[in-house]
């Protein structure tokens, strides 16, 4: 009898285990998938058809892979087979075509000894598997399905990668791109390109050997020539990644995306979501008379070329590189904004910009970590986050 109740407790306790080792995460990415067809449906969007013509990408950022600095062996241990449980969740439920890990990788890249950096970069890919396209394409190995499972994957360059503006490192750079492949990038989908670039070294103060190579990129016909073939005569325009934000002042104009909404300078929480119980976490909308900021410390404005690019940079990048979408990070606070730019050669004719900055993955970096996941098609993207 005490054996038949021994075997029921244990029964109970891997059950417990298992429910919140798995059953967690596949449950909130499934609800991210589900929220994903949705939007998807109920959208018009002509002749496209998003399930043959969409590229389903799965965004990521900030990571935050530990190190040993900062943090104890066992801490270091924990945050990576956390992270570990979340992507191969996420990807087995949305089955993405693109895996897109926007900066800040590792958490202490900017401040690691040579070989402490190239550890991490071993425990990248153990956590997240695979090889990125920029590593296959400067082999030559370039192309559509060629990644780990058909699945492409593509890293940009953080500040706690490299360090950030005048404190970022051509050591760190080159040992970065050395592990994972260029920094600046071009990968081609469907005739839909997706630029990476090193948003760390554009502010003025940055080092000028390494902003002058950032901005070459930018300005050479090879880039000109690749987003020409990618997109062939269909009339996409390039999707533009960055660890940093094109500029803001603040995050007033997020609303619900940064889990709370404002009423002028006012904080208040979002209409409460059937599907999702609401987090036991605390609100990271703090007030001011000057705007409302989301992020975890009390600052009210964001710091040009620390939270944010200055307002030159943002422009500049805008009109250059003209993208449909930007993608961004940092913050640590999800926000869905949009940036009004002109034509080429048409300074009347404007179009809206939208810009998606994402949530942290590394869940000690918040509590309500999350991604988000997109149908990329040439009418229209969706996303949708999952905490």
């Amino acid at each position: 009898m005490a054996w038949k109740a021994t075997s029921l407790t244990m029964a109970f306790i891997l059950s417990v285990i298992f429910a919140v080792e798995v059953l967690f995460f596949l449950f909130h990415s499934s609800i991210c998938e589900w929220r994903l067809h949705s939007a998807l449906t109920s959208m018009d969007l002509g002749v496209h058809d998003w399930r043959r013509e969409g590229i389903k990408v799965l965004l990521f950022a900030d990571a935050h892979i530990l190190g040993y600095r900062r943090r104890l062996s066992i801490d270091v241990a924990w945050s990576d087979w956390g992270l570990m449980k979340a992507v191969a969740a996420a990807r087995y439920t949305h089955q993405p075509e693109l895996e897109v890990l926007n900066g800040d990788v590792f958490d202490e890249g900017d401040i690691s000894s040579t070989d402490e950096f190239k550890e991490a970069i071993r425990r990248y890919r153990r956590i997240f598997g695979g090889e990125t396209a920029q590593a296959r394409a400067r082999r030559g190995e370039g192309g559509e399905g060629g990644g780990e499972g058909g699945r492409q994957v593509l890293l940009t360059v953080g500040n706690h990668d490299i360090g950030n503006q005048q404190h970022a490192s051509q050591k760190y750079l080159d040992l970065f791109e050395e592990g994972v492949g260029p920094a600046n990038a071009v990968l081609c989908l469907k005739n839909q390109s997706f630029v990476t670039f090193n948003t760390q070294v554009l502010a003025p103060q940055a080092r000028a050997a390494m902003r002058a190579t950032a901005l070459s990129f930018l300005s050479s016909p090879s880039l000109s020539l690749q987003l020409q073939q990618c997109s062939g005569s269909a009339p996409s325009r390039p999707i533009l990644i960055g660890h940093m934000p094109l500029y803001r002042s603040t995050d007033e104009v997020c609303g619900r995306e940064s889990g709370t909404t404002t009423v002028g300078n006012r904080c208040q929480r979002p209409p409460p979501d059937p599907l999702v119980p609401s987090p036991s976490v605390p609100t990271y909308c703090h007030e001011s008379g000057r705007g409302v900021t989301y992020k975890a410390v009390r600052d009210t404005l964001y710091a040009w070329d620390d939270d944010v690019l200055g307002q030159e940079q943002s422009t500049a990048l805008l009109r250059d590189l003209q993208p449909s979408l930007v993608i961004s990070g940092h913050t640590h606070a999800p926000c869905r904004t949009s940036h009004v730019i002109a034509a080429p050669g048409h300074a009347d004719v404007t179009r809206e910009v939208p810009e998606v900055t994402l949530p942290p993955l590394g869940w000690r970096m918040r509590p309500d970590a999350g991604y988000a996941i997109a149908v990329i098609v040439p009418a229209n993207a969706a996303v949708r986050g999952a905490d």
